[in-house]
């Protein structure tokens, strides 16, 4: 599996995020040297596969070193989670503008009740018996 090129700046830094901490786990590079993360970042941006990107780690960069593959397949599990993670919304922001759209609508109901029944008249009426009759000593 190739990447494009050019990652995209949100996921080139979560990538970074998650692959420096990894490389340090596994000893192949200090927290202070990011050189390797970086690297693996750039490899991933020139288009390189999952077996290309553990060939060169195993061959030029950490030539005694096991673990080159699965470290490249967890790579790229990691690429797939956070695609996943970016092409999802935000819960807090579609859950953030409920309130609002409550807002504008109970405001919308309101400004009904305000305004005048045109049928109606807008004025009080008389209230009577069913045949429309005064009642007693009501007018």
């Amino acid at each position: 599996m190739a990447l494009e090129a050019g990652l995209g700046a949100p996921l080139e830094q979560a990538l970074n995020s998650v692959v420096q901490p990894k490389l340090v786990s596994l000893g192949w590079s200090s927290e202070d040297d990011t050189s390797l993360a970086e690297y693996i970042v750039l490899m991933l941006q020139n288009g390189k596969t999952q077996d290309q990107i553990a060939s060169e780690l195993s061959s030029d960069l950490l030539p005694d070193e096991s673990g080159t593959l699965e470290f490249s397949k967890w790579l790229f599990d990691q690429i797939s989670l956070l695609r996943n993670k970016e092409s999802q919304p935000d819960n807090n922001e579609s859950t953030a503008s409920v309130p609002q759209q409550q807002a504008a609508s109970l405001t919308e109901d309101v400004s009904k009740l305000q305004t005048p029944d045109p049928d109606f008249g807008g004025t009080d009426a008389e209230m009577g018996d069913a045949t429309g009759a005064p009642v007693d000593g009501i007018v």
